[in-house]
């Protein structure tokens, strides 16, 4: 079982009441070769709002929390926690 502070987040992101919500973006030609770092931080520009890349799926695998410094490839799909407020 979960601690309830965990039972509590996860509730919130995957209902997306209001604090944040689970986003996947998947990884276009043009954004090929960016670090991840790079591409975040102009998409949250564009969005105005604060995101955190929890996971990059690549093919069959799932890079978990991955570094800033990963080179993104066309096709990758990253999963974003983003604050609505």
């Amino acid at each position: 079982a979960f601690e309830p502070a965990v039972v509590r987040f996860l509730e919130e992101v995957t209902t997306a009441r209001g604090y944040a919500d689970l986003v996947e973006v998947v990884i276009n030609r043009k954004d090929h070769g960016k670090q991840l770092r790079k591409f975040i931080n102009e998409l949250e520009v564009l969005k105005k709002t604060k995101l955190v890349p929890l996971a990059i799926v690549r093919g069959s695998e799932m890079i978990i929390v991955p570094s800033e410094t990963i080179e993104l490839i066309e096709g990758d799909r990253i999963v974003i926690l983003k604050s609505i407020k």
